[in-house]
């Protein structure tokens, strides 16, 4: 009985404390006051929380929960809507009780409540409720413990019904302000690269004509205004490219501690919402991103041919940890990563040893805009070789928020060297 009471799953309720109390004094006067009556009433109080326990002890009532998330997807302190499925197990019927969610987040009070009556029959209940995701990452969500009192009201037991949900909780986005100076985005979606091609679906300019060239590319209207034979010509359409670097080993970040299983740092954390910012922001500009990471690949691409992509994005930005690595990710690139693509090119890290410095200060091209952002653990040898590769640096905190480093980000790339 003391194990259950340690484990929480059983205990008196007031009104056993009341009835255990009243047989020990009744016990207690019928051997000092020289009444032995009283040890009746005594062994009658005594055998009701006896019984009462061993009913908690064997009940075997319970329920299957199903939990449902809208959205199922979350940004860190958004709000979502959880529906919970009561359906009670084997001949039984749904006993009344009270509820309590098990949430994984310390010092955070767990959604509780009273269990609603039953329908189809006593057999099936629900219960809804808002939860506020507190911390980035995939958060369990469950076991549902039910509450239940015997017959007589003496005690309380609890089961846990079902098992956990993962919800997934995105970093925030923040809104980042536009600057035409920053990437080349002055155009936004309607700015393309135009390459020369063979075919395809695309605008019509026209050159002149050229030995061997389709009669059926004449373009007559131009051939008329210029007085020779002009040609279409056509050309492919393309989106800019810009690639996104993320420092996602273990010893880049030196205040990494182990909680629950994983390392947790505060400077991963604001450099995985710059992340988000950064790589939702491009992507609305009219980007195809490339995401780099100092470490095995864990994130999807943003910026693919459908919306879903960003979702899968955000989504791989939630279940993103920090992990050892012998060498650079980047020097064995992923398939569906252009690591040289063209364009703009930003980094978000930590302290990152010598060879993996030497593979992000390459990344930069001559005459690319290339900034990156520095954490606190950050050495000064780090910001002079990137300086010296011609990256522009910024140096942030845990705390700063992500639009204000960028605007400082924006004030910076203006005098940073481009060869």
């Amino acid at each position: 009985m003391r194990r259950l009471l340690r484990a929480g799953r059983v205990r008196p309720t007031r009104r056993g404390w009341g009835v255990a109390t009243a047989a020990v004094l009744c016990a207690v006067g019928a051997y000092t006051l020289g009444f032995p009556e009283l040890l009746l009433p005594a062994g009658l109080a005594a055998g009701l929380v006896l019984v009462a326990f061993a009913f908690a002890t064997v009940q075997r009532l319970g329920a299957t929960v199903r939990r449902r998330f809208s959205p199922a997807s979350v940004p860190e302190g958004g709000v979502t809507t959880v529906t919970l499925d009561l359906v009670a197990v084997g001949p039984f019927r749904l006993a009344e009780g009270t509820w309590r969610e098990t949430l994984p987040w310390h010092g955070t009070r767990e959604p509780t409540g009273r269990i609603p009556a039953a329908r189809e029959g006593g057999r099936r209940a629900s219960v809804e409720y808002e939860l506020r995701a507190q911390r980035r990452g995939i958060a369990p969500i469950g076991p549902v413990r039910l509450s239940h009192l015997d017959p007589f009201g003496l005690v309380v037991f609890e089961r846990p019904a079902g098992a956990a949900d993962p919800l997934v909780v995105t970093p925030r986005v923040s809104a980042l302000r536009t600057d035409g100076r920053i990437a080349g985005e002055g155009e936004g979606t309607a700015q393309l690269v135009h390459r020369l091609s063979t075919g395809g679906e695309d605008d019509l300019m026209t050159r002149e004509y050229r030995s061997g060239d389709a009669l059926r590319r004449v373009h007559w209207r131009a051939s008329a205004r210029y007085g020779e034979l002009m040609v279409r010509q056509e050309e492919q359409r393309t989106f800019p490219e810009a690639r996104l670097v993320l420092d996602t080993r273990a010893a880049s970040y030196p205040d990494a501690r182990e909680a629950d299983g994983e390392l947790e740092s505060a400077g991963f954390e604001w450099a995985v919402r710059m992340a988000a910012s950064l790589g939702m922001h491009l992507v609305e500009r009219g980007f195809r991103v490339a995401v780099l990471e100092t470490a095995d690949g864990q994130l999807a691409q943003p910026g693919g041919d459908e919306r879903a992509s960003d979702s899968a994005y955000l989504d791989s930005l939630a279940a993103v940890r920090l992990v050892d690595s012998a060498v650079p990710a980047g020097s064995v690139p992923r398939e569906d990563v252009r690591t040289e693509a063209a364009g703009p090119l930003f980094a978000v890290i930590g302290d990152p040893d010598a060879r993996t410095l030497r593979w992000i200060a390459g990344l930069h091209h001559p005459f690319e805009r290339a900034i990156a952002f520095l954490l606190p653990e950050a050495r000064a040898d780090v910001e002079r070789a990137l300086v010296a590769a011609g990256w522009a640096c910024v140096r942030v905190r845990p705390e700063d928020d992500v639009a204000v480093a960028w605007a400082a980000a924006r004030a910076t790339e203006s005098a940073a060297p481009r060869a």
